[in-house]
């Protein structure tokens, strides 16, 4: 997921085009069936997934350009206070404290017994 954000404002685009190109191929099926008279395979189907992905795509698209506003909205539906440093994380070992054991209780060394 980190190499993936990295390249977030290449992705953006990507997803309009493809969103785009759905609409545009859903659409010249839809003229070819009209016109020689047959039913489209799938058409409702087809359009609610196009439908389903502008939604997101609506969705995405302003959460990506602003990232502050982004941060501090997941932070009010996560109900974390948000401090200037950052998100709080409410009991819950920060970022990077991998491996640390939580405060107030005694390392136990390997091999001896627990007390």
């Amino acid at each position: 997921m980190a190499v993936r954000m990295q390249y977030t404002y290449v992705f953006v685009p990507v997803r309009v085009l493809g969103t785009a190109a759905g609409y545009s191929l859903y659409f010249r099926e839809r003229r070819r069936c009209d016109r020689s008279g047959g039913a489209m395979a799938g058409s409702r189907v087809s359009l609610v997934l196009v439908g389903v992905s502008t939604v997101v795509l609506v969705a995405a698209v302003p959460l990506t350009a602003t990232p502050e506003v982004t941060r501090r909205l997941i932070a009010a539906w996560g109900a974390m206070p948000v401090m200037d440093g950052g998100i709080q994380s409410g009991g819950s070992s920060p970022v990077g404290t991998r491996g640390t054991r939580p405060q107030g209780r005694p390392a136990v060394p390997r091999g001896s017994p627990r007390a």
